[in-house]
C-alpha cells in the first residue's frame, strides 16, 4: 500500500522550513523594490513633491534676487567702521517705494547702474541748508550730532547748499576718504537690510 500525501502533513512541513531561513532585511511593498535610506533622503517620499518644492524655492529665490534684494560686497573705506571692506549685504529696493529716506539712513546710490552701487549715509534732505565746517556737518544753521562716526571727521569745508525738491546731501562715516555729494531722489536705488 502506498501511503497518500496528506495536505496538512506537507503544510507543516513547508512551515518548518521558512521558519529555519532569514527573514528579508527590508519589507517590500506593492511588488516594489524597497528604497534606499539615501535616496528618501534626497527625494523623500513623495519625489513628485519634492521636486515640486525645489522647483517652488529656485522660482522664489530668481524673483527675489531678480526683482527685490540685490547682493553686494563691500569694497573701500568709505562707510568704514559702519561697514567694513569685504562684507556682505543686500540691497532693498523697495526701501523707499513709498517713502524718501530719512536724516541718518543709510542708502545705496546707482552709480551706472543698478549692480554698481555706493554706500552713503542722508545728512541733508529736501529744504535743508547744508554745510561742512572743519569736518562738521551743519544743518539750517545747527551742528548736527553724529554719534556713529568713531574716525576723526577731518578738515573738510564745503560751502552751503540749498537742497532742492527729491535733492539729498549724503555722505560716507569715513570723513577722511568719502566723498561729500548732492544726489537726486531718483539715483537712490535702496536701502541695506543690515
Amino acid at each position: 500500500m502506498v501511503p497518500q500525501n496528506d495536505g496538512h502533513r506537507t503544510q507543516s512541513l513547508s512551515m518548518e522550513n521558512t521558519s529555519t531561513t532569514e527573514p528579508p532585511s527590508e519589507i517590500e511593498t506593492d511588488g516594489a523594490p524597497p528604497k534606499s535610506r539615501w535616496r528618501r533622503f534626497v527625494h523623500g517620499s513623495t519625489p513628485g513633491r519634492t521636486r515640486l518644492r525645489i522647483f517652488g524655492v529656485a522660482l522664489g529665490s530668481f524673483l527675489l534676487f531678480k526683482f527685490w534684494l540685490i547682493p553686494i560686497k563691500v569694497v573701500g573705506f568709505s562707510m568704514f567702521p559702519t561697514y567694513k571692506p569685504g562684507e556682505i549685504n543686500y540691497i532693498n529696493r523697495y526701501a523707499y517705494a513709498k517713502r524718501a529716506p530719512t536724516r541718518g539712513e543709510i542708502v545705496s546710490i546707482g552709480t551706472t547702474g543698478a549692480q554698481v552701487t555706493i554706500l552713503k549715509r542722508v545728512l541733508g534732505v529736501p529744504g535743508d541748508h547744508v554745510y561742512m565746517r572743519k569736518g562738521r556737518v551743519h544743518i539750517n544753521g545747527e551742528e548736527l550730532d553724529e554719534p556713529y562716526l568713531e574716525i576723526e571727521s577731518g578738515h573738510s569745508t564745503v560751502a552751503p547748499v540749498r537742497l532742492k525738491e527729491d535733492e539729498f546731501w549724503v555722505v560716507g562715516d569715513n570723513r577722511m576718504v568719502s566723498e561729500f555729494r548732492k544726489i537726486h531722489r531718483r539715483r537712490i536705488i535702496g536701502k541695506p537690510l543690515f
